[in-house]
């Protein structure tokens, strides 16, 4: 063999063991997720039944919706807090990241 591959650096040695974990468990899930178990009932097809009918259910009454608007908005206005907490610490982890 040649020595010129001997001084190369690995192309994988860099990789810390973090990056390592999450290859591993990537890869894992898509294993896992592609993975068609062997199933008993798939031999032994059901027999097919009459379809059951359900009636349809009234809409919402306008009144109704109008008395929760208290509700609605008190759940958006909590969205948004949770949005703007996350986009912030985001925001002041790249801003001490680029300054040390």
């Amino acid at each position: 063999m040649s020595n010129r591959f001997k001084n190369s650096p690995h192309p994988f040695r860099n990789f810390r063991p973090q990056a390592w974990l999450i290859i591993i468990f990537v890869v894992f899930f898509v294993i896992a997720s592609a993975w068609k178990p062997f199933s008993a009932h798939s031999q032994n097809p059901t027999p097919t039944t009459n379809p059951i009918l359900v009636s349809p259910t009234p809409s919402l009454d306008p009144n109704e919706i109008l008395k929760n608007r208290d509700q609605t908005n008190g759940v958006v206005a909590g969205g948004v807090i949770l949005v703007l907490i996350i986009v912030g610490g985001t925001l002041s982890v790249i801003r001490q990241k680029k300054e040390t």
